[in-house]
């Protein structure tokens, strides 16, 4: 889905929405596994009574380790590569100084795609 090359104010104000829809989801995804966890690591961080052989497997379990394959496999960060670029660290360096933060965001949003699960680079 790329957002259409219309009116440039039209076309803005739906990449801005867009942008604004993958900044809270991935909020959130991120949110929820960091939480998650933290409470599967409690028992081997925090004095909660004697250690379970379990509790080391448990702190060591990471769930979202497959969040970004299952990002690319559902296409959605083809989505977000489509309509927003993805600036090289030279780009970053030299333009990056006049960028507002939206601009930014944009960067954030397409740097965390810049590598496939592979370890391929786009």
């Amino acid at each position: 889905m790329r957002v259409a090359p219309d009116g440039g104010t039209a076309r803005q104000s739906k990449l801005s929405a867009l942008l604004g829809r993958f900044e809270y989801a991935l909020e959130q995804v991120d949110g929820y596994f960091l939480d998650i966890g933290r409470e599967l690591r409690r028992w081997s961080e925090l004095e909660l009574g004697p250690e379970l052989p379990i509790d080391e497997q448990f702190a060591g379990l990471d769930l979202s380790a497959h969040s970004p394959e299952d990002l690319f496999q559902s296409k959605l960060v083809f989505v977000a590569l489509l309509n927003f670029p993805l600036p090289t660290l030279d780009e970053m360096l030299a333009q990056g100084g006049k960028w507002s933060r939206e601009d930014w965001a944009v960067v954030r949003l397409t740097c965390r795609f810049a590598l496939r699960p592979s370890g391929e680079a786009l």
